[in-house]
């Protein structure tokens, strides 16, 4: 031990003795002894001039009010004694508190808290300084000569500062807006007020009564500034754990077992008539006081309740005798720090005497007792005869509490609760040591509360006749935490799972920490708490600061540590969360040999101390790894580090992470930059955040490689063109994959002004490429070929045939989506050609490499594949996508590969639903992977078009609303317009005419801004399925019409079918048979050519119902037949009925056998399943089959027909509603056959 020390220790032990001879020296006596040997401690603490240092602490500013008027009527003379006579009161009470005096100033003083050594309490302690200063200078004016208006003006603010020494000056001081904030509210205090900022109010609320003062202008803080002024300090009954948010008491989360515990143990004390305690441990925050709280709610509710003793030990009182037991017995006996000695000494003789009969043997036990516990009672005849005799004091007011225990347990259960044990003064827990085995066989509970901070920690009572249950308190899970979370946040609609992994990776289970953690977000104004629902402000949920009610708690930790253990934890925090030995011990002075050698036993130490954990494994060989056991402790011991430590540190934390990791360079690239932008290092740091970004896009991290890229291109020079250019490449690639087209454009913008600043044809041809493929991806066709035809020709005079190659491609693709096929065919297959005569190893190829080669070979087979499916060449389509995607996986080319699985599962997606579902959900999974949102957005798209085959439309809707916001959030203008008119569809089917028409007109305006006619094409098909569906017969041809007219110009097959169809379907609704039958076989036709399966089976069912009509019933069956056949091979089987009904009452006139009969009556029972089953709500044509199944069903003479009958109606006057107005519901019910067939069997049943 150092010699400073030792002197410091006997000191204590020195102020210690005083305290315990308090009763017997009289308190003025001990005062003027203590104060004295207190301020010689303080000397001694006093820091070295060298020892610069970051923490926290707590400001306190006192001002004479109106110094200058009191100067004018007092003279210089007077003036001084004045203050010398305030600054011995102001000083003494600072010293008491625990403060360290910075200066004086003429009339000003300046005191901080925590620069020693940081405690807990420090803001608590200097509120109470502050008040017992304000009642002094109450006390001083009496004994003033002159009498005059004496007030004192004081502000107090809690934050981090730096302690150091002014080199011209030589003082050792605080600097930081902490201290200006201080300084500042007490400027603006009023006379003799006591001003607190929002941080010290956030230390120290539920201990002083407090007021809300306005927002302040204070000079120097450009946003006005909250503050609270302090009036008194709460009577502990008063106090109240004030942890967490204001207004917010969540329930307890994660503690129920220990609460059974508690409460079973309870019972076996009084079922058993047997003292015992349970020991509640575990780390600061863990829930104890919560734990101890809901249990002793509980007690009081029990019948009869236990009697209550409860103290607490506090960290201020740990040198004082008994200040436990004094706690308690002031708890029971409600005395206050402020009363009188004459009424603490009625108060505890009132106490006593309810459980002593003897009224003068309850006095004198009054008096002993608080004789011992240190009470001021005034004068008092027994402690007089025992002024030198303090054993037999002592003996007699031992004796006098185990009376009053005893008395306690005689009338029922006790509850003794002793919280935060660890601070227990040693007096009081060698008179409980004597007390409580007394109290063996009496229903004696005791709850001890005690702080751990992992290591082994004794129990600090020794009770051999009493047993001890240990509860030790864990961290509370991840499930817990989100539960906790959300119980605080119960005012937040939903909490963003960002948000909660955010705090749940911050606080590791500890529940005082996510409520501070909470609050800091809510201080911060991350956290809005507007009525009715709370809000988050997601753009500024990046990182979570340490809230300064959690600083102080942690920093208090670190300077409890000896200063080697602080070295090596100071250099663990600049290495990060988790480091190594070997690092550690290379971050320390190259001439400081002991540091290195004693690295390895003071990190074991730490583990001791609960601060840091070992890893069983490690990332490096030859080195053991450890981590933070919290976060926020790193973040905290990081935080006091000084800036230039911090910056020494991060450049040797870079050298040894570079030196090695050889062969890991890659993985440990953006750690090393990290380290080396924090040294400052501007021109190393921007090279390795390069590198990691472009590692990241490699791996498909894109948030963290646009971290990186933007980082970087912060530090680059605006000089440095080439660097910048480099730079604004590779994020214009990260953005593309994420499908942010505002950044892409912007970006783009910026490459082809530098393009020009450099003047180069190389970056000019790359800019050109890629803005061809972002107006493509953009629906800015004209665009795209404009910038693909300049491509060319710079590729052309800079003999690049890749590039030139690219822009064809590019060139063919904007033809596509115009639906220009046969210019798009030209284009592309020029392309391909170009490159399948490349030979890279031949001069001509330039710098092409065989990568660049099979690439673009792998795009244009899929820009190939695309054409031959617009024109149902399905075969070539298939040969096209599989060819590109071997390229695709050959090459390790993720995205081409979702690319091409999602282009085959649409080529399959009539034919081979299941194949084309797998395809689907592989191009899902590999969008996400590489975080790529518009291909995300296509293959959910997919996935629900697959859905609605299967007629799980709700299903497929929901689906495509969260493709519809992926497309809009990807500025994805074509994308958008197909899930418009998926949903338009879905709406269709489900006979919402008027929300399909919506959706129609929204894709087709879209399509026409972005000059998409394919699109267009087929929006005008169907609203003019629509128009026909609501009855409007003469627009629905006129837009089927159009639109046929285009598909047939455009070469859209498929779209050609359905347009057909509708038209059979029109035609044949308004008695032009012969039309119907010719448009029908026509798309019959078209349908087998192109494999377009589904709506090969709806022909057929037209076809069917208009043979039927002509009473053709042999090609009627035939037709329905192979309808039903298809139906069942794709799995749709929702559809069948339209099918299957038909058939069945062809059976029934075709056929009057018993035989015949039996079977039509097998058939329809399996179809009444499925109209029970609701299904047909969701299928275009349920109007006609519930017209058919009632009339099979009827020509049965089933009783069930009328039900059926009931449905059809329900869900035509449903459909009905969903229009506009009287007039188009009036021509929907009389436009369609089935509509008005339904209509009169209605009538006839109920009219």
């Amino acid at each position: 031990m150092e010699p400073q020390d030792r002197e410091s220790e006997r000191i204590q032990e020195a102020i210690l003795a005083l305290e315990q001879q308090r009763a017997t020296l009289g308190p003025a006596t001990v005062e003027a002894a203590v104060l004295a040997l207190r301020e010689k401690l303080s000397r001694l603490r006093e820091p070295l001039p060298a020892t610069d240092k970051r923490k926290q602490v707590t400001v306190l500013f006192a001002d004479v009010t109106d110094f200058t008027r009191l100067s004018e009527s007092l003279d210089a003379e007077e003036i001084t004694e004045l203050l010398n006579l305030l600054w011995q009161r102001v000083d003494r009470i600072i010293l008491q508190r625990g403060g360290r005096i910075d200066k004086h100033m003429g009339d000003a003083v300046m005191a901080f808290w925590g620069a020693d050594r940081a405690r807990e309490d420090d803001a608590e302690q200097a509120v109470r300084a502050a008040l017992e200063i304000k009642a002094a200078v109450q006390e001083l004016r009496p004994h003033l000569k002159t009498p005059i208006p004496l007030n004192l003006c004081i502000g107090i603010s809690t934050g981090p500062v730096v302690l150091g020494t002014l080199s011209t000056t030589g003082e050792y001081t605080a600097i930081g807006s902490t201290v200006n904030l201080a300084y500042r509210l007490e400027g603006v205090a009023p006379a003799g007020g006591i001003l607190i900022s929002p941080s010290t109010y956030q230390h120290v609320r539920g201990l002083f009564q407090c007021y809300t003062l306005p927002p302040l202008e204070l000079k120097g803080f450009a946003e006005p500034v909250s503050a609270y002024q302090v009036f008194e300090t709460y009577s502990p009954l008063q106090q109240h754990e004030a942890r967490g948010i204001e207004g917010i008491t969540p329930c307890m989360i994660g503690r129920q077992a220990e609460l059974q515990q508690l409460q079973a143990a309870y019972h076996a004390t009084l079922d058993e008539q047997r003292a015992r305690v349970m020991a509640i441990t575990g780390e600061a925050g863990i829930g104890k006081s919560r734990l101890v709280q809901e249990f002793e709610q509980w007690a009081a509710d029990l019948l009869p309740p236990p009697l209550f003793l409860k103290g607490r030990a506090r960290q201020e009182t740990q040198p004082l005798p008994y200040a436990l037991l004094r706690t308690m017995l002031s708890r029971r006996f409600s005395i206050y720090e402020n009363d009188r000695p004459a009424t603490v000494r009625s108060k505890l003789e009132q106490g006593i005497g309810e459980f002593q009969p003897d009224p003068e043997l309850a006095v004198q036990q009054a008096h002993y007792i608080g004789g011992l516990l240190g009470f001021s009672i005034g004068e008092s005849p027994y402690l007089e005869r025992l002024t030198n005799d303090p054993a037999q004091l002592y003996h007699r007011a031992t004796q006098a509490l185990l009376e009053l225990l005893q008395a306690h347990s005689r009338r029922g259960a006790l509850l003794l609760v002793l919280e935060d044990l660890h601070w227990a003064d040693s007096s009081s827990l060698q008179l409980l040591n004597r007390l409580i085995p007394a109290l063996a066989k009496t229903p004696t509970f005791i709850l001890s509360v005690m702080r751990t901070n992992g290591e082994h920690e004794a129990f600090p009572l020794q009770l051999a006749s009493v047993p001890v249950q240990p509860l030790p308190l864990k961290p509370l899970d991840e499930q817990e935490s989100q539960r906790l979370i959300a119980a605080i946040l119960l005012n937040m609609p939903t909490v963003p799972p960002a948000l909660a992994d955010l705090i749940i990776s911050k606080a590791q289970g500890n529940p005082f920490y996510i409520e501070e953690l909470i609050q800091g977000l809510i201080e911060a104004r991350i956290i809005l708490r507007n009525t009715p629902y709370w809000e988050i402000d997601r753009a500024r949920l990046i990182s979570l600061d340490v809230p300064q009610t959690l600083t102080g708690l942690l920093q208090a930790r670190f300077d409890a540590l000896p200063r080697p253990m602080q070295d090596v934890l100071q250099r663990a925090a600049v290495i990060g969360p988790q480091f190594w030995t070997a690092a550690v011990e290379a971050l320390a002075a190259e001439d400081d040999e002991s540091a290195r050698v004693n690295c390895g036993e003071q990190l074991e130490l730490l583990i001791q101390r609960g601060l840091l954990v070992r890893h069983t494994s490690s990332a490096f060989v030859g080195t053991q790894e450890y981590a933070f056991r919290h976060p926020l402790m790193q973040e905290v011991v990081y935080r006091g580090t000084l800036n230039r430590l911090r910056r020494l540190y991060h450049a040797r934390a870079a050298r040894w992470l570079s030196s090695h990791s050889e062969e890991r360079a890659g993985e440990l690239t953006g750690l090393i930059a990290e380290h080396l932008l924090n040294a400052d290092l501007r021109t190393e740091a921007v090279a390795a955040l390069l590198q990691a970004g472009q590692q990241a896009a490699a791996r498909f991290a894109n948030e963290q490689a646009l971290g990186y890229f933007i980082r970087a291109l912060a530090l680059t020079d605006d000089a440095d063109l080439a660097q910048r250019y480099a730079l604004h490449l590779e994020l214009e690639a990260v953005y593309e994959i994420t499908s942010d087209s505002r950044a892409q454009q912007q970006t783009l913008t910026t490459l082809e002004a530098l393009a020009e600043a450099l003047d180069d044809d190389r970056c000019r041809l790359e800019v050109s490429l890629r803005q061809a493929a972002f107006a493509e991806a953009t629906d800015d066709y004209p665009t795209a070929i404009t910038a693909a035809r300049h491509a060319i020709m710079l590729a052309r005079a800079l003999t690049l045939p890749c590039q030139e190659a690219e822009g064809y491609l590019r060139w063919g693709r904007a033809f596509l989506r115009q639906g220009n096929y046969s210019q798009a065919r030209q284009q592309l297959e020029h392309a391909y050609a170009m490159l399948e005569a490349l030979d890279e190893r031949s001069t001509e190829c330039g710098e092409a490499t065989a990568h660049q080669k099979q690439r673009g070979l792998a795009d244009t087979l899929r820009a190939l594949g695309a054409v031959h499916w617009y024109q149902g060449q399905y075969p070539e389509a298939r040969t096209c996508y599989e060819t590109a995607m071997r390229y695709y996986r050959e090459l390790h080319y993720t995205r081409g590969e979702a690319h091409c699985l999602n282009n085959l599962g649409v080529l399959v997606g009539e034919s081979h639903p299941e194949e084309a579902l797998t395809f689907h959900q592989q191009a899902l999974a590999k969008y996400r992977e590489i975080g790529n949102r518009s291909g995300e957005g296509r293959a959910l798209s997919n996935i629900a078009f697959l859905l609605v085959t299967r007629g799980e439309l709700d299903t497929a809707r929901t689906a495509y609303l969260q493709t519809l916001e992926l497309r809009r959030a990807a500025k994805d203008r074509a994308g958008e317009t197909v899930v418009l008119s998926n949903l338009g569809e879905i709406a269709l089917a489900q006979g919402r005419y008027e929300e399909a028409r919506a959706f129609f007109e929204q894709s087709r305006q879209i399509n026409h801004e972005i000059g998409n006619r394919q699109g267009e094409g087929g929006n005008l098909g169907n609203l003019g399925a629509t128009a026909f569906w609501r009855g409007d017969y003469p627009a629905a041809r006129q837009l089927l019409e159009q639109a046929l007219a285009s598909c047939k110009e455009l070469g859209l097959r498929r779209a050609e079918c359905d347009n057909l169809l509708v038209l059979c379907q029109l035609f044949q609704e308004t008695g032009d048979l012969a039309s119907a039958r010719a448009r029908g076989e026509e798309a019959l036709r078209l349908t087998r050519e192109v494999g377009y399966r589904q709506t090969e089976a709806t022909v057929l069912n037209e076809l069917g119902y208009l043979s039927y009509e002509e009473r053709n019933l042999e090609a009627a069956r035939a037709a329905f037949q192979e309808a039903l056949d298809i139906q069942r091979q794709l799995g749709q089987y929702h559809l069948t009925l339209d099918s299957r009904a038909p058939l069945a009452l062809l059976a029934l006139e075709q056929d009057h056998s018993p035989e015949a009969l039996t079977t039509v009556r097998q058939e329809v029972e399996e179809i009444w399943e499925v109209l029970k089953s609701q299904q047909l709500a969701a299928v275009a044509q349920a109007l006609r089959i519930y017209l058919t199944c009632y009339r099979l069903l009827e020509a049965l003479g089933d009783e069930r027909a009328e039900a059926t009958l009931e449905q059809a109606y329900q869900l035509l006057q449903d459909r009905a509603a969903g229009l506009p107005d009287a007039a188009d519901r009036q021509l929907f019910l009389q436009a369609g056959r089935a509509n008005r067939a339904i209509v009169a069997a209605w009538r006839t049943k109920h009219l």
